[in-house]
């Protein structure tokens, strides 16, 4: 008996002591939850607004953010975790206006959780990885003024939800890989001050609704070539700056009214093609004589890919028989030596035929603000010796041939744009002196910006004072600056400064001013 009772103890302090060995790793593992992060332990912002924020941190891969500072530490959100911005609201509680993750290497998907943010007046998340969807939540953010989603890899539709942030006034979805047609219901944003949507996958027709958007100064198409149809004729209630629409397969409708309105728009990058206008009936180049057929189609097809039909001057293309009569157009010996082109209206991109002019030694491109794209690679077979695309929107290809072509071209005035390399305006913060201010007292805000692009001046900027109000501001060296303006009562106003350059690249920066 007693021996089993010692066998019964042996037996037993095995066991606790087994427990007590399994035991350890756990006391240990359990030893940092005090540090473990919980939106219940913030005190400055709702708890939703901070489940909102975490959710954004983790579907984008927030531990790989290039910039991630006190994300995800408490007690504060407000001015503590990278680019979030707060400010006391109505309600007395402080909530987030701003959210500004530009360039910040986000990769994932946006949460549709970011609608719970009731107050949120900016959102940047532009120049990033994002994937997936835009989340129809985001059309909860009655407040917004500001969405920057441009430079990512979105996909899918454009929510017609997004229609319903009535006081939004710049919208940038370009760059990315969106598809379907434009919504309609963005005809609700009469406060819109800017929409881009270029560089997508968007089809079918313009929406007539666009017409809607009075106060709109800046509408990109661009590079969507599955836009289709005539612009329709309800945008002539616009009063636009700057309008793009090339490299798409929409058509400018021929009525004189149209035609009027669109040449009172200080900048236009247009396809230009013209509704119901057919190419020039009965020329062929198999007529031509006085140069081969090869160097006649080269030309026709530069006519046909820059919008020939709306050249300021084209005397003679594609109606006389003699190319070398062709406004432009310099000949000898039978082949075409020189064509000077130079501020003639040329729009869209350059054909690969260019390089069927294998006797041409000049080439004068200069000065047509319409033309974009990469040039040719087959120029490198054309002799070139005096070369000018100065002052278009045309980038040279990187490859080692053309390089080495371009160097044997013994003049060039080009725009220093090289294919496949992203250039980026960057405004930074604007500056709003006094800060704060006070009701009917004058303001005056500032903000420097950088451009990466080379020759990427002349610049202009728009100042947005967050209360129905944008001005043109004026530029000297790197800073906008927008004088004396006042605001009619106490609040919190988001000031938007955008910079854009001759391209149309464009950069923006916003600060939330408070008015007491």
């Amino acid at each position: 008996m007693r021996m089993r009772l010692m066998i019964v103890g042996v037996v037993l302090a095995i066991v606790l002591a087994l427990v007590g060995v399994c035991a350890r790793p756990l006391m240990v593992a359990a030893a940092p939850v005090t540090s473990i992060f919980t939106c219940g332990d913030v005190t400055d912002i709702p708890t939703g607004e901070c489940n909102a924020l975490v959710d954004l941190f983790n579907s984008t891969n927030g531990l790989g953010w290039t910039d991630r500072t006190n994300w995800l530490t408490g007690p504060t959100v407000c001015d503590t975790w990278r680019g979030v911005g707060c400010d006391i609201e109505a309600d007395g509680q402080k909530h987030v206006v701003i959210i500004q993750l530009t360039h910040n290497n986000l990769v994932g998907t946006i949460p549709g959780t970011l609608g719970n943010l009731p107050y949120l007046q900016a959102l940047y998340l532009d120049f990033n990885s994002l994937s997936g969807s835009i989340p129809a939540g985001l059309g909860n953010l009655h407040e917004l003024r500001l969405l920057a989603l441009n430079n990512n890899q979105l996909s899918g539709s454009i929510p017609p939800e997004l229609g319903s942030l009535l006081k939004l006034n710049y919208l940038y979805l370009s760059n990315n890989q969106l598809t379907g047609q434009i919504p309609g219901e963005l005809g609700n944003l009469v406060y819109l001050f800017c929409l881009d949507l270029g560089y997508n996958r968007l089809s079918g027709p313009v929406p007539a609704s666009l017409g809607n958007l009075t106060s709109l100064r800046r509408l990109c198409l661009d590079n969507n070539p599955d836009l289709s149809g005539p612009l329709p004729s309800t945008l002539t209630n616009l009063k636009l700056d700057y309008f793009s629409y090339n490299n798409t397969g929409v058509c400018a409708p021929s009525d004189p009214a149209f035609q009027a309105w669109l040449q009172s728009i200080p900048k236009v990058v247009g396809n230009g093609r013209i509704c119901g206008n057919p190419p020039p009936p009965g020329f062929n180049c198999s007529a031509v004589r006085d140069v081969t057929l090869q160097e006649c189609q080269a030309l026709v097809a530069l006519y046909t890919s820059t919008g020939g039909s709306s050249w300021r001057t084209k005397t003679n293309w594609l109606t006389a028989n003699t190319v070398c009569t062709w406004y432009g157009v310099s000949c000898s010996l039978g082949h075409v030596r020189g064509l000077t082109l130079t501020n003639n209206g040329l729009q869209g991109t350059l054909p690969s035929e260019l390089g069927n002019l294998t006797s041409m030694q000049t080439l004068y491109l200069n000065n047509n603000a319409g033309l974009t794209g990469s040039l040719p690679s087959t120029l490198t077979s054309v002799p070139l010796t005096t070369f000018s695309y100065a002052g278009t929107g045309l980038c040279a290809p990187a490859g080692a041939a053309f390089q080495n072509w371009l160097r044997t071209v013994r003049t060039v005035s080009g725009t220093g744009l090289t294919c496949g390399v992203t250039y980026t305006v960057t405004v930074n913060t604007p500056t709003v002196s006094p800060e704060p201010s006070r009701a009917l007292a004058f303001v005056n805000v500032s903000a420097r910006f950088t451009d990466t692009t080379p020759q990427g001046g002349p610049y202009t900027c728009t100042v947005d004072f967050g209360d129905g109000t944008t001005v043109n501001g004026s530029i000297s060296g790197t800073t906008c600056y927008a004088y004396f303006h006042q605001y009619r009562s106490a609040g919190s106003y988001p000031v938007t400064v955008q910079v854009t350059n001759r391209l149309g690249t464009a950069g923006h920066a916003t600060k939330v001013h408070r008015v007491n």
